[in-house]
Parts: C-alpha cells; sequence; structure tokens
C-alpha cells in the first residue's frame, strides 16, 4: 500500500497525517476516559495539550541543537518539522515534567491520570503502528498465510497491523469493560494486556534485536505483563487509597 494518499493535484503523505489524528484522538480519550474515572475532562484534556505542546517544542528544539551545523546552512529546515525532526528522549521528558507540572498546579490525582492516559496512549499508538505499517517501518517474518503482505523481497506478516489490531481492540475493551471503579485496576489492566500484546505480536517481527537469543521487545512485554499481573492481584484485595481518589475538579 502507498503512503501518498492523492487528492486531485494535491498528494497528502499518510503517516505525518495519522501521526496528527493520532495526537488529537489521543486527547479526546484521554479527557474522554478521565470523565469517566472521576476527572474534570477540561483539565484532563488542557494537562494532554500542555504535555504534548512541551513534547513537540523541546523535542524539536534538541533536534536542532544536536544537528545546528545543518540548520545553519539551511535556515528554513527549522520550520520543516517532520517525524524525523524530533528527538524522542527529550521530548518524552519534557511531557512528564509539564504534565506533573500541570497536575500539582490543578491538584489532580495521580492514579486516574495514568489509567486514561494508558487507554489514550493505545488509541494514539494503534494510529502510529499503522504509518510503521505503511512506510514498512516495521517489517515481519516471510509467511504463507493469506493475509500476508507484499514487501519488496517477500510476503510477509503485517506486524504494524497486528500491534495496531491489538492496541484498538484493548482500548474497546478497557472502555467497554474496565474497572472505571479503580484506577489502579484500570491502569493494570492496560499494561497487562499490552504487555500480552507485544509478546505475541513481536513473534512475527523479523531481524528484531535480541539478548543471548531473546527478543528483546518480547522479553520486556512479558516482564510488564508479569508484573501487571502481581500488582492486579495485590490491588484487588485493597482498594485505592484516599489520596489516589481524591479529585479537586472545581
Amino acid at each position: 500500500m502507498s503512503p501518498i494518499l492523492s487528492l486531485g493535484p494535491f498528494s497528502v503523505s499518510i503517516p505525518p497525517l495519522l501521526a496528527v489524528l493520532a495526537g488529537w484522538l489521543g486527547l479526546g480519550v484521554l479527557a474522554k476516559v478521565g470523565g469517566r474515572l472521576g476527572l474534570s475532562e477540561e483539565r484532563t484534556w488542557n494537562l494532554g495539550v500542555v504535555a504534548l505542546a512541551a513534547a513537540l517544542i523541546v523535542a524539536r528544539f534538541a533536534h536542532v541543537v544536536q544537528f545546528w551545523p545543518l540548520y545553519r546552512g539551511d535556515p528554513w529546515l527549522l520550520v520543516s518539522i517532520r517525524p524525523g525532526g524530533l528527538l524522542l528522549g527529550p521530548g518524552l521528558v519534557a511531557a512528564g515534567v509539564a504534565g506533573y507540572g500541570y497536575m500539582l498546579l490543578r491538584r489532580m490525582a495521580p492514579l486516574p491520570v495514568l489509567a486514561a492516559l494508558a487507554c489514550a496512549l493505545l488509541v494514539a499508538g494503534a494510529l502510529l503502528e499503522v504509518g510503521a505499517f505503511l512506510t514498512g517501518r516495521v517489517l515481519g517474518t516471510p509467511t504463507s498465510l493469506p493475509w500476508g503482505v507484499a514487501s519488496f523481497d517477500a510476503i510477509r506478516h503485517p506486524v504494524g497491523l497486528y500491534r495496531a489490531g491489538g492496541m484498538g481492540l484493548l482500548a474497546g475493551l478497557l472502555w467497554w469493560r474496565g474497572d472505571v471503579d479503580r484506577p489502579s485496576r484500570f491502569l493494570g489492566q492496560a499494561l497487562l494486556g499490552y504487555g500480552l500484546l507485544r509478546l505475541v505480536a513481536d513473534a512475527f517481527v523479523a531481524n528484531p534485536e535480541t539478548v543471548a537469543g531473546i527478543r528483546v521487545s518480547q522479553l520486556l512485554g512479558f516482564l510488564g505483563a508479569l508484573v501487571a499481573a502481581l500488582l492486579l492481584a495485590r490491588w484487588g484485595r485493597a482498594p485505592d487509597s484516599a489520596s489516589d481518589m481524591a479529585h479537586v475538579n472545581t
């Protein structure tokens, strides 16, 4: 499938479009799920906007600093923002700091925020995985199954679609059956599902990173699912603390 969408004389690259849509839908899901978990939808939306804006600004600034000789030679590149023009690490740190600061300022309970964020990231991540599939950034192992997709050299498992479908399904299940009365369990259910998804789907990734012959992403998925299962077992015996459930929405 071509990652270019043609609209008459115009053509649009689909992956960046999906990235914008992922951010917008992620914010919407964050607010809606936050409302179901007892938070103010407006404040939860604002928290997401603050964190996302901080992430983009810092990630872009860090990229410019790292590759300053390139930008100094062509200043117009400063306003040409592409996914490859952002540094993920600094952006994530900035998002965490800005989001935490907003939570403290508005006195928002951390557990419901994290639970809502987990569901929002699943929705946004599903769209980003579709983009990764369209660009061939994630290649699957060769297969003869009828739903395999043609790559440049073989018919391969559509790993990006496996991940995207799994993340979308998990987000839907959390919305339908997630324990909204217990944010800790809602968060644990999200982490457990995502860990199991990566454990299964990443078995079909071609040329994965390995340690001692073990796929790193699968190992992390297994460990994440194991920790989530243990926490769910623990949280199932004790209610969320009063401090974790104290919401100030006025």
